[in-house]
């Protein structure tokens, strides 16, 4: 199990409003979420409760919360373990943000504000190192914010929550992909175009444009697991 720090009086805070177990969720999910627990891992009642110095009910709790989201799944003879995805699952998960980030893409053009697009426009700049080569944290980055953006712009509170929590979902898919120059390039191209349909106000191109990056990624990623799955040992390249 990877090393996690303890904390002196325990992960509760008893001035804290926030519950026991609202705390350890929240604490294992940023742990996943993060990487640091990766897909497989298993999530075992005792160790927690001893390196988070809190009884197993939060932590049973907690991991029936994270069930919920998707970020973990319990298996016969494995019990609760960070999810594994697979090909199906990626391709699914695209097609729900493909409809939830097309739809906000629409309802934000003609709200993105003129400091939202020079941030784009300060991100797009630093994706080229000096020597003229694509750096990937980047373009991640980038899209990142992006993304971000549009659904806060969007002004469709339900809306973002759902899109907040599929990107959650994304980390089970980061954490096993690797992108390379070509897929980077595509990317990024993907990511220009929904800049510019969105600086001129065009809903129809801006939320097709949106729709179509998350297929191609979808596409690209579960073409990735299966090629993963199928040689573990493989390195391999993906998008995101």
């Amino acid at each position: 199990m990877p090393k996690i720090t303890r904390r002196p009086n325990g992960i509760a805070d008893p001035l804290s409003q926030v519950t026991l177990a609202e705390q350890v969720y929240r604490f294992l999910a940023d742990e996943i979420v993060a990487g640091r627990f990766l897909p497989g891992h298993a999530l075992r009642e005792i160790e927690l409760a001893a390196v988070l110095k809190v009884s197993r009910t939060p932590i049973r709790e907690a991991i029936r919360q994270l069930t919920s989201t998707g970020l973990v799944e319990v298996r016969a003879n494995r019990g609760a373990i960070v999810r594994e995805l697979t090909p199906q699952d990626v391709t699914q998960m695209y097609q729900v943000r493909e409809a939830l980030e097309g739809q906000a893409t629409r309802l934000a053009t003609g709200k993105i504000r003129p400091e939202d697009f020079d941030e784009f426009d300060r991100l797009a700049e630093l994706v080229m190192n000096e020597d003229g080569e694509i750096v990937g944290r980047a373009v991640n980055e980038y899209d990142r914010v992006m993304h971000r953006v549009i659904s806060n712009r969007a002004a469709n509170p339900l809306l973002e929550t759902e899109i907040n929590r599929f990107h959650d979902l994304m980390s089970l898919i980061r954490v096993w992909t690797s992108d390379g120059p070509e897929i980077l390039n595509a990317t990024l191209d993907e990511h220009r175009r929904i800049h510019r349909e969105l600086r001129v106000q065009d809903a129809d191109q801006a939320e097709k444009a949106m729709r179509e990056h998350l297929r191609n990624s979808g596409q690209r990623n579960a073409e990735f697991i299966a090629k993963k799955q199928a040689a573990p040992d493989d390195a391999d390249e993906s998008g995101e």
